[in-house]
């Protein structure tokens, strides 16, 4: 009996990986139907209708983000994903690919951070920065803080 006790284990470690793995997959499929917060169709279709590109530039894989972006009636200027910049935010590579891309300097582009991390990316790169701190989470102890900082994504009307 116990010659087959390793394989067992590891049958059993195999499963409890693919329970995991189906969990993961779960997960990263629900980014694809996620539904954008109530002030997010209105802000962004202000936004654009005041002369702005509006884009998004996400560490999530290309067909990720045009199912994501189909959530919102709106149309993007651009998608620029971590998959096509063969780098994951913060590498200001993929702040550059933005900006090669969109045509402009970096300090004329305004940069909207969900998170703190990215918003150090942005702010390091040379881009404006505003932060969307819906929950008031602290922000990063070090590094550049950003130029803005709003508990919704509407508050960027203040400054557009």
């Amino acid at each position: 009996m116990s010659q087959f006790l390793p394989p067992l284990k590891s049958v059993g470690f195999l499963a409890a990986l693919s329970r995991e793995v189906e969990k993961i997959e779960r997960l990263t499929n629900s980014w694809c139907s996620l539904t954008p917060y109530p002030d997010a169709e209105m802000s962004l279709k202000e936004i654009k209708k005041r002369g702005y590109k509006i884009a998004v530039l996400s560490n999530g894989d290309r067909a990720m983000l045009e199912d994501l972006t189909r959530n919102i009636p709106l149309r993007f200027d651009a998608i620029f994903s971590a998959q096509d910049a063969g780098v994951y935010k913060p590498n200001p590579r993929i702040y550059k690919m933005a900006e090669d891309e969109l045509g402009l300097e970096r300090f004329s582009i305004l940069h909207v951070a969900g998170s703190t991390t990215d918003a150090i990316g942005s702010k390091t790169f040379g881009m404006k920065t505003a932060l969307i701190n819906r929950t008031g989470a602290q922000l990063e102890e070090f590094g550049p803080k950003p130029d803005y900082i709003f508990r919704s994504i509407e508050e960027l009307l203040k400054i557009v």
